[in-house]
């Protein structure tokens, strides 16, 4: 199978995206996720493996290489490894998606990169248009005080965040994805007045989407028995 039978034929999240890659001591070239292929380029056999969120192998044979490539889109890096006559080569560079007129696609791609996206713009900005962006039905809720559903999170939250909590302040501490999940650590400040709390949030994946969400909520504390800060 092509490139083209099989961009075609598979709806995979690559499609239609654009990367610049950039190998050491090489000039900038675009990787093109498309369905037509222009010129004599050849490529036969393309295989995209998903590792886990965000990374991915792309294999494929071009112009009479075997070609592998590691693309880990988290810190944005390409591992490549060829085989022409019996010699194997391998090179690292640079990879990152990039728009039509070749300027940097910062666009949320990885679940990881989605769940931070939706944190921030609902609960730091007050961008209820992230809900729409994000939230799919059936949405499940693990949290006891709000019922399942995009429109009862819409309705529970808009008046905690938008009027009793319009100066609320987030920060995203540490995040990390496996298989579907990503898991957010972060700091929620209701106002500037108050000390606030420290907070797991999970969510669970399916298409691109969050379908389900955990939560655990610590309130930062007067004092501790350790020398150890929350984060």
């Amino acid at each position: 199978m092509n490139i083209i039978d099989f961009l075609n034929s598979n709806d995979h999240s690559l499609s239609g995206k654009n990367a610049r890659v950039t190998f050491v001591n090489e000039e900038p070239y675009i990787y093109r996720f498309v369905s037509e292929i222009g010129g004599n380029e050849t490529i036969n056999d393309f295989r995209i493996i998903d590792i886990e969120d965000g990374l991915y192998q792309l294999a494929y044979i071009h112009d009479g290489q075997m070609i592998a490539d590691i693309v880990d889109l988290n810190r944005h890096i390409i591992k490549s490894t060829s085989m022409n006559n019996g010699v194997l080569s391998v090179k690292n560079g640079g990879f990152r998606f990039v728009t039509e007129t070749y300027e940097d696609d910062d666009t949320p791609f990885t679940n990881k990169e989605k769940a931070v996206d939706f944190w921030l713009r609902y609960f730091d900005r007050h961008d209820e248009t992230a809900i729409d962006d994000y939230l799919e039905e059936p949405y499940i809720q693990h949290n006891p005080t709000v019922p399942d559903g995009v429109e009862a999170f819409r309705n529970e939250f808009h008046d905690r965040f938008f009027t009793d909590m319009k100066e609320c302040h987030t920060e995203v501490k540490h995040v990390s994805s496996n298989d579907g999940i990503v898991f957010i650590h972060d700091f929620l400040q209701s106002s500037p007045t108050k000390k606030g709390h420290a907070g797991v949030d999970i969510f669970r994946f399916e298409n691109g989407r969050i379908v389900e969400h955990w939560d655990v909520i610590q309130r930062m504390p007067d004092e501790s028995k350790n020398d150890h800060p929350m984060f």
